[in-house]
């Protein structure tokens, strides 16, 4: 098992990685989960100030390293 985290600015290409990312797996029979930030912080968190993303961030690479 393992995991990929992608980083950058907004529109930098994160989602267009992932996508070819998880096509390139799911051909080698390797069946990928995707963390979106977006889908979860509209339901986790909203709080953009430096400690809120730092605690989103913590519990995002907490739920990746479940799966992992």
């Amino acid at each position: 098992m393992f995991a990929v985290w992608l980083t950058g600015p907004p529109a930098s290409g994160k989602s267009t990685i992932a996508a070819a990312l998880v096509k390139l797996l799911r051909a080698r029979r390797i069946d990928p989960v995707v963390l979106e930030s977006d889908a979860f912080r509209k339901h986790f968190s909203a709080d953009y100030s430096e400690e809120g993303r730092t605690a989103f961030y913590r519990g995002l690479a907490h739920i990746g390293a479940m799966f992992v």
